[in-house]
């Protein structure tokens, strides 16, 4: 497979997320739900898309 773009420095998403973005924790796993947004999380979209 190709490589397109390189991965994504964890700590500039942990940055991006936020209390406020963050929506809720899941009901199982303690997995935690964000919603996010291109314009003030650039970062996080980008490696979402990766």
């Amino acid at each position: 497979m190709e490589k397109i773009i390189d991965r994504v420095d964890r700590s500039a998403i942990k940055r991006e997320l936020t209390h406020e973005c963050l929506l809720r924790e899941s009901n199982k796993g303690g997995n935690q739900i964000y919603i996010i947004d291109a314009h003030r999380q650039p970062t996080t979209m980008r490696e979402i898309g990766r």
